[in-house]
């Protein structure tokens, strides 16, 4: 009796444990913050999709594909934070609410009417475009629902849309916001595209290569995929690619979350509920690197690197590796989910074989080794590279080159840097006007891209992020600036805006000042369009009875050429 007493107290966890799981360890607020957008929320962008360096961390909600939408608060609460810059999130608010969570709004085109104000006041007291404030609690409280901003497409956005995220207040570590009930229609699984086996060392074969291998997939039902069976031996993990489509949008988003299994059991997972940005760059790590600079495309690894930290891994059973035995039948499951309980399911049947040795990975002789762990120092002629530990994440064999004599191959750009590191370039063979002009700059895809450099007596200093072709440049061109909507002499009195492109070819622009008659003006840059642009709304003619105003522009690039742009007009109050 007491067995059968001891099986039914198990089932009866069991009951009561799985069906009520939440999709995340953590219960959030599905009924406290309301959508920022009178409109149906369609996504264009995920949380915790593969970005350049980075996860994205909320989501990127359509505004019909333009800017002007109203924007409302999520919840009650207090505007705590307003940033406003040239890239980034360009203009944003954050707003802290009393459940412990805050609420950011990003590529806003300008702020509700009392905060545009505020912010404007600050920026014209600090003659600075670029700002960002700290709001006292008391100074902007909310409701929810309460104007905030209107949708645009300002900062390092690739068309309009709102940027939303919820953060935890405390940690300020991002959240899915997908997780806190919002309506958002997804009934489609995830699609793959692609799934491959790596050898996870050189004694390890796929099909008989020393090389990854793409296999054949078999589409069964929606939801259900199989591969063709592969032939293995040693030590192997498997990679692939997915994307998840929400309903009433064809946008490519990412997926949720993974767990692989091995003959039924559990052996590797993880998941995009939340993240620090600190490790956000530890993404080129997750994704197969080499072959995303080779073709442009994101193969998530089902395997964990040794000095990759990132925290959402769960169940890391020798981080992914699976150990293949001679004439053993192994059947990997992978389960690929959406944040909407969506999932597609991956069979990969393997053969432990002792596979004949088709081919394998030639030795490439380097340089030195570095060790990930350890700090390195290299030097050769002129050029030297300094890193810190931990600025990768596995050991490997460094490879400098230079090409010519002002020009350095550093590593191998398919090898992922998780923190940047220091190169310097001796210069003391040039003049000190011509060092003053000069910026070092990466070579890749046939282009040039200037690197902020600074200038310590004769040398060329950067922090860097790559590696690759590097060499330095010397830049005495000035930027460009042609008025857009403003001719001399012109009356502007029924003008709203004042707009000019101002352009750099080179060592690109740094920075801006526009006057009236003198005075600062706040002016706009989109670097999207090279355009400057100035709001006569700002009312800062109104203390001036003459109707003749001098407009004087000075853009300057990174190494100091500047261009002044002067032209008088008139303009009534």
């Amino acid at each position: 009796m007491q067995m059968y007493g001891n099986r039914f107290v198990f089932l009866f966890l069991i009951t009561i444990i799985f069906p009520f799981e939440s999709f995340s360890q953590t219960q959030y607020p599905k009924d406290f913050f309301r959508s920022p957008l009178d409109i149906p929320l369609l996504i264009a962008g995920s949380f915790g999709e593969l970005r350049s360096n980075h996860f994205h961390s909320g989501l990127d909600i359509k505004t019909q594909g333009q800017t002007g939408l109203p924007v409302f608060a999520a919840g009650e609460g207090y505007v705590s934070r307003i940033k406003v810059e040239w890239f980034g999130y360009g203009k944003a608010i954050y707003v802290t609410h009393p459940n412990g969570y805050t609420t950011v709004y990003g590529h806003l085109s300008k702020f509700s009417p009392e905060i545009e104000a505020w912010v404007k006041k600050n920026q014209y007291q600090k003659e600075s475009y670029d700002i960002e404030l700290f709001p006292d609690a008391s100074i902007f409280q909310l409701t929810k629902g309460q104007l905030i901003a209107y949708s645009g497409n300002t900062g390092g956005s690739g068309g309009p849309h709102l940027h939303f995220e919820i953060r935890e207040t405390k940690s300020e570590k991002p959240i899915n916001p997908s997780l806190f009930g919002f309506d958002i229609k997804d009934s489609k699984p995830p699609v793959i595209e692609r799934v491959f086996v790596y050898p996870a060392d050189e004694n390890a074969r796929v099909n008989g290569s020393a090389k990854m291998s793409q296999l054949t997939l078999q589409t069964q039902r929606q939801g259900y995929v199989k591969t063709n069976p592969v032939k293995v031996s040693g030590s192997i993990y498997v990679g692939f690619s997915a994307y998840d489509r929400l309903d009433l949008t064809a946008n490519r988003n990412g997926i949720y979350k993974v767990e692989s299994y091995v003959n039924g059991l559990k052996n590797f997972g993880y998941d995009l509920e939340t993240f620090s940005f600190f490790e956000s760059r530890y993404l080129n790590s997750l994704i197969d690197y080499a072959y995303y600079k080779r073709t442009g495309q994101r193969i998530q690894r089902v395997y964990k690197a040794p000095y990759n930290f990132l925290s959402i891994y769960k169940d890391k059973k020798q981080n992914g590796v699976i150990e293949i035995k001679d004439t053993t039948k192994y059947q990997i499951r992978l389960i690929v989910t959406d944040a909407y309980h969506n999932e597609t399911i991956v069979e990969i049947p393997l053969i432990g074989v002792e596979n004949p040795i088709i081919d394998s990975v030639e030795k490439v002789q380097a340089t030195n080794l570095v060790r990930a762990s350890q700090p390195f120092d290299f030097k050769s002629g002129k050029v030297s590279v300094h890193f810190d530990k931990w600025s990768f994440y596995e050991d490997f064999n460094f490879d400098f080159q230079m090409k010519d004599s002002i020009t350095a191959q550093i590593g191998s750009a398919s090898i992922p840097v998780h923190k940047a590191f220091d190169l310097t370039f001796d210069v003391s063979g040039f003049s000190k006007e011509a060092i003053d002009k000069m910026y070092i700059a990466e070579f890749d895809k046939g282009r040039y891209f200037q690197v902020n450099t600074k200038r310590i007596g004769n040398t060329l200093a950067a922090s860097v992020k790559y590696l690759g072709t590097y060499t330095f440049k010397k830049d005495t061109t000035p930027p460009k600036i042609y008025p857009i909507n403003i001719k001399k002499g012109q009356w502007l009195t029924n003008f709203r805006y004042l707009k000019l492109h101002v352009s750099d070819q080179e060592s690109e622009l740094s920075g801006f000042k526009a006057t009236i008659d003198g005075k600062w003006i706040l002016t706009e840059y989109e670097y999207k369009e090279n355009t400057l642009t100035f709001d006569f709304e700002d009312n800062i003619l109104e203390e001036t009875p003459q109707a003749k105003h001098i407009l004087k522009v000075i853009a300057t690039d990174h190494v100091g050429n500047s261009t002044i742009f002067e032209t008088e007009f008139f303009r009534k109050k």
